[in-house]
């Protein structure tokens, strides 16, 4: 009895240690590696069904299984080819390059089916009008935005026509001053009123579902706040009437940032927007103007790189406001001295009030080193007791 209890419990013993072993070596086992996910397997473009194996060579978007399917697409695809690749090179920063990928562009959507050609057509215009605008050629900048307008009304694509027309409106107070552009930055806001009203920005009980419709309201937004820094770059403009639209624009952007929290192109819009509106508070003397322009301040700060050029901006606007009085000298557009009336221009540059004052109605680039001036140039030359205007209900 005494041996046979003695190998039970030397079975027993056996039996735990393993188990024990077991147990430990299965908690510090490595785990086996994670198997990558399975790569996406991309269809031909030609609507084959085929799993593509190549890409376009120019555009590096499309995929196609064969060289055959390549051929046989490639009439339908040479004007997205030609607009992808222009828009590469926007990114690149080579706006001549682009313009002429963008021309391309047009030209290819001629050969395309009606219906498709007016909306390819439609885009490359507004793309081939930025491009012109960037290089300076503003005349070749208007005939392209025109030409948008006139695609995008025929393609039933508001977005495009209000962006050409804000497009064309920009072109003109880059050269003929803020004075003249304001109508036209009111006409755009009116069109995309329209639009919105006839359910361009609805499908369905909600709002803003759809990239069309998301860009007609961002375009409207943006139609606000450049009507608005033109009326106060306009001296005797409504003061208070600019500033409620700037806020009308700042309450959209802030909704599309909402809605968007990812896209940077929303949160740096919202930036910009933060900023005028913030300045405008702070010439008007609101409370509220140092919040604002920390807000602006750290939506521009969050973005990296594509917030610099708001805190530079709002940086040297807000040195600007509230200068001391004007040295002597002589004013660049009199050729008299200031004596006690003089204002300093956001670039730097001393002018008589009343010379800059009539300056400005004709143009809102300095006299001097033709840099553009804002409505923060010169506060003083502004008139904030204007009047409100009647709101459009």
């Amino acid at each position: 009895m005494g041996s046979m209890k003695q190998a039970f419990l030397a079975a027993g013993a056996a039996l735990a240690a393993a188990w024990w072993y077991y147990r430990r070596g299965k908690k510090t086992a490595p785990k086996p590696p994670n198997k990558p996910p399975p790569k996406k397997r991309r269809l031909c473009a030609c609507g084959c069904g085929k799993v593509a194996s190549m890409r376009c060579g120019r555009c590096k978007t499309a995929r196609y299984a064969t060289r055959e399917c390549q051929a046989s697409h490639a009439r339908a695809h040479a004007p997205v080819c030609y607009f992808d690749s222009g828009v590469q090179a926007m990114d690149a920063g080579e706006p001549r390059k682009a313009a002429k990928l963008f021309e391309t562009s047009v030209e290819k959507a001629e050969k395309l089916p009606q219906d498709e050609r007016v909306k390819r057509r439609s885009a490359a215009y507004l793309a081939l009008g930025r491009a012109r605008q960037m290089t300076k050629a503003y005349d070749a900048a208007l005939a392209a935005y025109a030409s948008g307008v006139k695609s995008a009304r025929a393609a039933n694509v508001p977005a495009d026509a209000v962006e050409c027309m804000v497009g064309a409106a920009n072109v003109v107070r880059a050269t003929d001053g803020a004075a003249a552009a304001v109508e036209l930055f009111a006409a755009a806001a009116a069109r995309a009123d329209e639009a919105i009203a006839s359910g361009g920005a609805r499908r369905g009980p909600g709002a803003l579902p759809g990239a069309d419709a998301t860009r007609l309201v961002a375009a409207r937004a943006s139609a606000w706040a450049n009507q608005a820094t033109s009326m106060l770059a306009t001296p005797g403009s409504d003061a208070k009437r600019a500033k409620s639209l700037l806020k009308r624009a700042l309450d959209a952007r802030i909704a599309m940032a909402n809605y968007y929290p990812e896209s940077s192109e929303a949160k740096r819009q919202l930036a910009c927007s933060r900023a005028n509106y913030g300045l405008v508070l702070r010439l008007t003397g609101d409370p509220g103007a140092e919040a604002m322009i920390r807000a602006a301040e750290a939506d521009a700060a969050a973005i990296g790189e594509a917030g610099a050029g708001i805190m530079q901006a709002l940086k040297r606007n807000s040195a600007n406001l509230g200068k001391a009085p004007a040295p002597p000298g002589t004013c660049p557009i009199c050729l008299e001295n200031f004596g006690d009336a003089s204002v300093e221009a956001g670039c730097g540059h001393r002018f008589c009030r009343e010379c800059l004052r009539t300056w400005l109605k004709r143009s809102n680039r300095c006299p001097t080193c033709r840099q553009c001036l804002n409505f923060a140039a010169a506060p003083e030359c502004l008139d904030f007791g204007a009047a409100p205007a009647t709101e459009p209900q």
